[in-house]
């Protein structure tokens, strides 16, 4: 089961591949300016058949890339000598010359350039190479340097490949909360953009990310948005892959029917790009697929295909996990004899290449294989050599481990032996300037002194005429302080007046409205005893909503509202002599406080006098108050 060498090596170049026009690939959507002018029309075609050359002729475009180079060098253009180098890069880089393509890019690096953008797409191209070599920490400091170029350039969709590269880097590294950090940062700015081309590569990153973390259904959120959005891509290899990956997460789920449907989706797009790695891959997922599905005769014929293709293509390790496939298809199958000739067969070819995983895997196999048929003497062998292989392969690793210690532990040592070594210099400098130190402190300290007693006897005289120019502002800021205050008191007054003018007004509002609805309520019940009433429901409707003006619960809102900005903790003050208090006594309390009559009172209450005159006697019991004190004194003292 593996995901196709296609999607590998798409993930590794994928940064270049998308620039614009049908020139060489370039970091990001635009295609990058020329670093200064450019003119000489021998210069401009070489870089033009360069562009032309792109990804499908590399060989071409290194050739055309080194004659920039010799021009630049026999001219002494320092400009022209980057995008050379830049070029070049890129070619052995599709050329599959690693090594190469890092040396070019340091050299373009080495010219200390000053344009951004290519600065950033170098750095970016860095990123990539330094996380296939597995230097992780590299990796990441050429990762935040594209990112500060980018800024400094302005260049979102560059931001964003570095976003996208750093996310990469941070996964590879057990990082995965960083990682998926720099993709949500990456993909904001690909929404913004809307290329499907750039969607799924971000979708298909955080679909494996959250897999990596366990969260399938996030897992499967990204994978189907990232398949989404490669339907517009057509039959092209960013198509297929993500319904390819998708396929294999739910072959892990054990999912096998939904698997294959996309996996045999996967195929269909390879086989009209004609590309065989890819189909190779298909054949093998599909195959595989359909073994499990108990479709064993199918299945096997696909990985046959597989086989036969991945064959002519020379490719050892993919060839020897399908001979893997095919043991563990006649497993089902329960060919035994089959199954031993294919796994020995991986094991062999695994062993003659030094492919750990397959060695490891083949041997296991055939020690499970041997035991099932009963040749235990065979088994018992296969499992020595199992167990030698692994712990050889852990001791391996471990040494590995052990060494990067000890090379991180000498490097720090020799950083530390370095800074004692600077230490010991700085204190012997340090002891040679004491002595001037001191020397220089004492006749400081004695001119300090002298022009200290000259300040001091200036100080004191401008002090003086200070003090008496602050006695005269004093007096006068008093003056116009206790003129303001003044003033504001007044005003103060003024707006007492007003707000008690608009309080007795709405006072007088609610008596005079609450009479006219009053006298309407009555004429209309009179109405209704008439005998020449018409229609009775229709009058006790009006009735009830002129009754239901009665309620002064409104009116009493902005009332309060009004009463509260004379009156401060008026009504707060009454709570503290008793908590009891309802809502109709602090109304009560409030018109008699205004001084009006029993009669306007109960008016604006809607209550008949007497019932306001009982209300009154129960409300100085609450207050607390003697038969003989006024509830009108009491009120306006409080």
């Amino acid at each position: 089961m593996k995901v196709s060498k296609a999607v590998y090596t798409l993930s590794l170049i994928i940064i270049f591949l998308f620039s614009t026009g049908a020139g060489f690939p370039a970091f990001g959507k635009e295609s990058h300016p020329l670093p200064g002018q450019i003119t000489d029309s021998t210069v401009s075609n070489l870089i033009h058949e360069i562009k032309i050359a792109g990804d499908r002729f590399p060989d071409r475009a290194l050739t055309h890339s080194k004659e920039v180079i010799e021009i630049a060098n026999r001219e002494k253009n320092k400009d022209l000598l980057l995008l050379g180098y830049y070029y070049a890069a890129q070619a052995f880089y599709m050329l599959d010359n690693l090594d190469s393509c890092y040396l070019y890019s340091q050299k373009a690096l080495g010219l200390n350039a000053t344009n951004d953008t290519l600065t950033s797409r170098i750095y970016n191209r860095l990123t990539i190479l330094e996380r296939n070599y597995g230097h992780y920490t590299e990796a990441l400091n050429a990762g935040l340097k594209a990112l500060k170029f980018s800024k400094h350039a302005g260049d979102s969709m560059l931001m964003a490949e570095s976003r996208l590269n750093l996310g990469n880097v941070y996964r590879n590294r057990g990082k995965l909360n960083d990682a998926i950090k720099n993709y949500f940062a990456a993909l904001k700015i690909f929404e913004s953009n809307n290329d499907s081309t750039d969607l799924v590569r971000v979708y298909g990153n955080l679909a494996n990310t959250y897999m990596d973390i366990g969260n399938s259904n996030k897992t499967k959120l990204y994978f189907l948005k990232s398949i989404k959005y490669a339907r517009h891509l057509g039959y092209d290899t960013r198509h297929g892959d993500p319904l390819n990956n998708y396929g294999a997460f739910l072959y892990d789920e054990g999912k096998y029917d939904s698997a294959l449907f996309y996996f045999d989706s996967a195929l269909r797009i390879y086989k009209k790009t004609g590309m065989q790695d890819a189909m190779a891959a298909g054949y093998e997922n599909v195959g595989i697929t359909l073994v499990y599905l108990n479709q064993q005769k199918t299945g096997l014929q696909y990985l046959r295909n597989a086989f036969t293709i991945f064959d002519s293509l020379n490719l050892a390790r993919d060839k020897i996990s399908v001979l893997l496939d095919l043991g563990l298809a006649f497993e089902k199958t329960g060919n035994n004899d089959s199954v031993l000739y294919y796994y020995t067969r991986a094991y062999q070819s695994s062993k003659s290449i030094g492919y750990s995983y397959g060695i490891k895997t083949s041997l296991y196999k055939l020690y499970q294989i041997n035991k099932k048929t009963g040749n235990h003497q065979l088994a018992l062998n296969w499992h020595e050599q199992y167990m030698q292989f692994k712990d050889s392969v852990e001791s391996e690793h471990l040494k590995k481990n052990l060494q990067e210690i000890e090379a991180k532990y000498k490097s720090v040592k020799q950083e530390k032996t370095i800074l004692e070594l600077k230490e010991k210099e700085l204190i012997e400098q340090s002891r040679q300037r004491i002595v001037q130190f001191i020397f220089g402190v004492i006749i400081t300290i004695v001119l300090f002194l002298a022009i200290l007693f000259w300040l001091k006897r200036q100080k004191d005289i401008q002090i003086h005429r200070q003090k008496m120019m602050t006695l005269k502002n004093e007096k006068a800021l008093v003056d116009a302080e206790i003129a303001q205050k003044k003033l504001e008191t007044e005003k103060l007054q003024n707006d007492i007046e007003f707000k008690t003018r608009q309080l007795a007004g709405h006072a007088l509002n609610m008596m005079q409205k609450n009479k006219l609805l009053q006298s309407i309520s009555t004429d209309i019940e009179a109405k209704m005893k008439s005998p020449d009433c018409g229609d009775k429901q229709a009058m006790k409707q009006i009735l009830r909503s002129v009754q239901q003006g009665l309620n002064i619960d409104k009116d009493w809102d902005l009332f309060k509202i009004y009463f509260e900005q004379i009156n401060e903790r008026f009504f707060d003050k009454l709570k503290d002599i008793n908590p009891a208090l309802t809502s109709n006594d602090f109304r009560l309390c409030a018109l008699t406080k205004l001084n009006l009559s029993i009669k306007e009172m109960a008016s604006v209450l809607n209550i008949s006098p007497d019932s306001l005159k009982n209300a009154r006697y129960r409300l100085k019991k609450k207050l607390k108050l003697g038969s003989d004190e006024s509830l009108n004194t009491f009120l306006n003292n409080l």
